[in-house]
């Protein structure tokens, strides 16, 4: 099998042991437990965000999904956490996990706020779609909600809408809630009768945090528009400047495609190559340069930078994706003094034409906001029985997201490996997934 990921950070600076803040991330490690032999992970793709040491109030809930440009805000003392009903003896029986019981309740979720819950995954086994779910807010004795897996995820039942909320139907196999549950005092999430296998990935925020508490009356109709019109950038255009033009690239040579000396941010990035094939999207790279890092911050191949480590695909996110032939990141990219952004052309023997198309803003972000970065590495064929490591960061942030393409050379009894993420040397994973397919909806 082999494996290529996509892995998004937003990444603090590295401090001493004397200025590390509290609630920060100092270290981080990400693991892909295998348990088949044949697994390779040839392309890890990392991207974060280093951030200055004072922060602002931040969005959350619905804001926080709608308001892409905040992305780079630092999230100072912000704490982050998966449940999952992953087997607590490392097996493969992770559909038997829960807290505690509570009469008929299988309590899977019981946190104090103030905090949000921002996704829930439940595996579409046999049966599932009759499981009922309960949420207790602010240690209510009667749920809010109280649905059917199968009336939860089905995308039709206001506030929980398609496409924030689906099925297996339109998604990779398993049922998945992206509308945030937001709660000020306490939250207790519980089955009925019986367990499924589930992922609860959430946020807890400092005391003090206001957060109002789901009431079943959110709107969520900014962010379902966002994320039923991907390929356009869902940020306000008020500002931006736009530099287009066509980029020849001979085998072995490097073109600088924008420069600029003073405070700003990227704000979209599009790319057609030509040809738009999988030997050009491997063999090209992109360098970017922010400030006067003398490395640059962005490296890695230009499939992988877009989402697509295999070559041209289906993909339509909100950030990244393809459009057509046309590849697009709307991730904002703030810098301070300067900004290069370089593509080099690996290729020993062919040439690709890159068309592109790049908005830009002069205003400065708030020192509280950071550098959007990646990291790639290749890695050898997999052991059976024996995690994978798949980056370890120094410094403090936190993870914006990942991406993985798999191939394997037999079944895919590899995806029933969990993903693991450790954080400032804490023992426990603060995430693990139930298996690597769910870990992706």
């Amino acid at each position: 099998m082999t494996l290529n990921a996509l892995i998004l950070i937003l990444n603090y600076p590295i401090l001493s042991q004397e200025k590390r803040p509290e609630g920060k991330m100092i270290d981080g490690k990400i693991r892909a437990g295998c348990n088949v032999l044949g697994v390779f992970l040839t392309c890890l793709t990392l991207s974060f965000i280093q951030f200055q040491e004072t922060f602002a109030q931040w969005p959350t809930g619905l804001e926080a999904l709608e308001q892409v440009e905040d992305w780079p805000l630092q999230r100072e003392g912000v704490l982050y956490g998966q449940i999952s009903s992953a087997d607590p003896m490392g097996g493969d029986r992770d559909g038997t996990g829960y807290l505690y019981r509570q009469d008929s309740l299988c309590v899977i979720f019981d946190q104090q706020g103030p905090g949000c819950v921002y996704r829930i995954w439940v595996r579409n086994s046999a049966g599932a779609a009759d499981r009922t779910l309960k949420f207790f807010f602010d240690n209510e004795t009667t749920p809010r909600i109280n649905r059917t897996v199968g009336q939860l995820f089905s995308g039709l039942v206001n506030p929980f809408l398609t496409p924030l909320v689906g099925n297996a139907g339109v998604s990779s196999g398993g049922n998945y809630l992206y509308l945030p549950l937001a709660f000020a005092q306490h939250l207790k999430i519980a089955f009925v009768g019986g367990v499924e296998p589930h992922q609860i990935s959430y946020q807890i925020y400092p005391p003090g945090t206001e957060i109002t508490t789901y009431t079943g009356s959110e709107d969520p109709s900014a962010v379902v528009n966002q994320w039923q019109n991907t390929g356009s950038d869902p940020k306000d255009p008020t500002g931006n400047i736009y530099e287009s033009g066509l980029i020849g690239l001979p085998p072995g040579q490097t073109e600088t495609f924008f420069s600029y000396t003073g405070a700003g941010s990227i704000t979209s990035l599009r790319m057609t190559p030509d040809p738009n094939v999988l030997s050009a999207t491997e063999s090209l790279w992109l360098r970017f340069y922010w400030d006067d890092n003398p490395s640059p911050q962005v490296e890695c191949t230009f499939g992988s930078f877009f989402g697509c480590l295999l070559g041209p695909a289906t993909l339509e996110g909100l950030p990244v994706g393809i459009s057509g032939s046309e590849y697009y990141c709307f991730f904002p990219m703030p810098f301070w003094d300067a900004a290069r952004l370089e593509i080099y052309n690996a290729s020993i023997n062919n040439s690709v034409d890159v068309s592109y198309e790049l908005t830009y803003k002069t205003d400065p972000y708030p020192s509280e906001s950071g550098y959007f970065c990646t990291l790639q590495k290749n890695f050898m064929e997999s052991v059976q029985n024996f995690d994978m490591l798949l980056a370890e960061l120094p410094g403090h942030g936190h993870l914006a997201g990942v991406a993985v393409s798999l191939m394997s050379r037999s079944s895919q009894e590899f995806l029933h490996g969990d993903l693991l993420c450790y954080l400032d040397g804490i023992a426990h994973p603060i995430i693990q997934g139930t298996d690597f397919d769910g870990d992706f909806n």
